[in-house]
């Protein structure tokens, strides 16, 4: 975050909730348009993926000067 967002406040949460948690991140960096990623990069593409893979979902709010927020939820699977 502070290399690629320039970011120089990060929060963290981690909420539990009744089927699962979450986990929160934001930063106050100068984010980017959801729009403009680059082809060659696959960060969020592999992080997705890897959510997939546990059956969570990763989820990106970012807009160029206003930061980024990455909302992943994590419900196990025995959970109705």
């Amino acid at each position: 975050m502070v290399k690629h967002a320039g970011a120089n406040e990060v929060r963290l949460r981690v909420p539990i909730l009744a089927r699962g948690m979450q986990i929160v991140i934001e930063d106050n960096g100068c984010g980017f348009g959801l729009g403009q990623l680059s082809p060659f990069g696959n960060g969020l593409i592999n992080m997705r993926k890897r959510m997939e893979e546990v059956d969570g979902s990763l989820k990106v709010d970012s807009a160029l000067g206003k930061g980024t927020k990455l909302t992943v939820d994590i419900v196990p699977s025995d959970v109705p």
